[in-house]
């Protein structure tokens, strides 16, 4: 996993639709989730993750999934631990690139426990000011729905972080029982880890390879 064989991965990811549609669809991540993401939807597989990225105005929309989790199912008490061990080392990894956290937080959605935490800044030398994180962990697979912002929100990003959050679903057809082996912690530490590593260059490539395209762009001649 050295940075030098995935960086042409991530120009791929960032290079293929960065022209922005603002038009909101569905997308079906798999049989547990689906979520409304705004435009062109990206793929890529990374890390041992698939990540889904599309952009609109100010704001990054990214949804990893890790299938690499191999927990056997035990109490709510390690569900708790692992959501906590998943949350610390995102937040961990994001510390690191020079940003501050919120502690996280539980939520529920659709009967499904997560966690939400924020990561921010105000030094102007930091490209993404402000990135929004859950995590869920769902019949094996960890997701990581993020969104990340390259300015201030505006009211058009608000309503897109608003429809983004209210849009996921998970099915709950498919739902095993949310319990999990004493082991999950330490597995989710690294795994949260893992998806910060995964998370912050997405966001950093395709920013700087917007804006690089954007300047290239010619004038209109009037």
């Amino acid at each position: 996993m050295k940075p030098l064989f995935l960086l042409p991965c991530l120009i791929l990811f960032f290079t293929v639709g960065l022209a922005q549609d603002s038009v909101w669809k569905e997308t079906k991540i798999d049989e547990n989730l689906s979520i409304d993401m705004p435009g062109e939807v990206v793929i890529v597989d990374t890390l041992g993750q698939r990540a889904y990225r599309s952009i609109d105005g100010n704001a990054i929309y990214v949804v990893t999934k890790y299938k690499g989790v191999n927990i056997s199912v035990d109490n709510p008490e390690s569900l708790d631990e692992f959501l906590d061990g998943m949350a610390e080392g995102f937040s961990k990894k994001m510390q690191k690139s020079g940003l501050k956290i919120t502690k996280p937080k539980s939520i529920h959605i659709d009967s499904i426990e997560g966690r939400y935490l924020r990561c921010y800044t105000d030094n102007p030398n930091i490209l993404i000011r402000e990135w929004i994180a859950h995590m869920f962990f769902v019949n094996g697979i960890a997701y990581t729905l993020v969104v990340a912002y390259t300015d201030d929100r505006t009211t058009k990003d608000q309503k897109g972080f608003t429809q983004f959050v209210q849009s996921i679903n998970f099915n709950s057809t498919f739902i095993a029982e949310n319990t999990f082996a004493n082991k999950g912690l330490s597995r989710s530490y690294k795994i949260g880890e893992l998806i910060g590593s995964t998370i912050i260059p997405l966001g950093i490539v395709g920013l700087i390879l917007y804006f690089v395209l954007r300047k290239k762009k010619p004038k209109p001649r009037f």
